[in-house]
């Protein structure tokens, strides 16, 4: 089953999770995914050159959302949510963003990618240890993801968030927040005038017609996941209290940036009508954690395998 394959990490886990990302991903080929309105036209133009053939679409999403959750497996791994290594939260980020029909070639799938890094680098602050580098490069790779996903700028609160967290203040260690967030954003807007011109946003709101209808299969599929997700939440926070304060304060970190990234999915989504899937990274976590830490693997089996049954479901009608 799936939650005992990905449980540890095992040569079968390794070679077979970008199998199973293929599998999912395949069904590009099957369901008519249309690219929206970005707020950038090279955002537009982009996406709908990887559009234009489903081959393209599937291997820019195979190759991007593999190398993804191989980061979330690595950061999870790396700091210790769990104390063997494991590649659920890889496989978790993997069946969210199929879950919600999201499993398919967007600039916001490039900035997922480049969020991950920054969570890298951020849960290596120590409190004992200068962070100035750790949070340079943090806030340089949300600058890059800003790049490519707009909304994620709010995400440039995370660094502070999290030296609010780990350390005491400490102004230069916050000032680094400033100086690697804007890098990326110069030298992007550099290129955007001097390619362009300008710096011209699409007025976005009110272009992307919505074509979600609520039905008994995307209601089940969306209800489905909230009790799981809800479920986990309330199992993680009882992992929570029994860990130690490091453990405890990564928590805190992850509970922040699932938060930012929901109000950032709540934002796109109601206002834009834009599916920005960055949630999709804590949630991952989250729910990987519980399961990893209690004994009764066989429940959670079946917990997963009739969550992929209804998402398929839900896909194909």
């Amino acid at each position: 089953m799936l939650v005992n394959l990905y449980r540890d990490k095992t040569p079968i886990a390794v070679l077979s999770l970008p199998v199973f990302i293929a599998i999912c991903a395949a069904t590009v080929f099957l369901i008519d995914f249309q690219p929206k309105t970005n707020l950038l036209d090279w955002h537009n133009s982009f996406e709908q050159f990887i559009y234009s053939e489903s081959w393209l679409n599937y291997l820019a999403t195979v190759l991007i959302s593999s190398i993804t959750a191989h980061q979330i497996n690595n950061v999870y791994n790396r700091h210790t949510f769990y104390s063997k290594a494991s590649f659920l939260p890889g496989l978790f980020y993997i069946i969210i963003l199929f879950s919600m029909q999201q499993l398919s070639f967007s600039m916001d799938l490039i900035g997922q990618l480049f969020i991950v890094l920054a969570l890298g680098e951020i849960l290596k602050i120590r409190r004992q240890a200068p962070a100035k580098t750790n949070v340079f490069w943090a806030s340089f790779l949300l600058g890059i993801a800003f790049v490519f996903s707009s909304f994620s700028v709010l995400l440039i609160l995370l660094p502070w968030i999290s030296l609010a967290v780990f350390r005491p203040f400490v102004w230069r260690e916050w000032a680094m927040v400033i100086l690697g967030g804007m890098l990326p954003l110069i030298y992007y807007l550099t290129t955007l005038f001097v390619i362009t011109g300008s710096f011209y946003f699409n007025p976005v709101v009110g272009e992307n017609a919505s074509d979600f209808e609520w039905n008994l299969f995307n209601a089940s599929n969306i209800g489905y996941f909230g009790l799981l997700f809800l479920g986990t939440m309330y199992k993680y926070s009882v992992v929570f209290r029994s860990q130690i304060n490091r453990f405890k304060k990564q928590s805190q970190v992850i509970l922040f940036l699932w938060i930012l990234t929901v109000i950032i999915w709540s934002v796109a989504y109601y206002v834009f009508d834009l599916a920005y899937m960055s949630f999709a990274i804590p949630s991952a976590i989250i729910m990987a954690t519980p399961i990893l830490h209690s004994s009764r693997t066989s429940l959670s089996n079946v917990l997963v395998i009739i969550w992929l049954i209804i998402s398929l479901s839900n896909m194909f009608n």
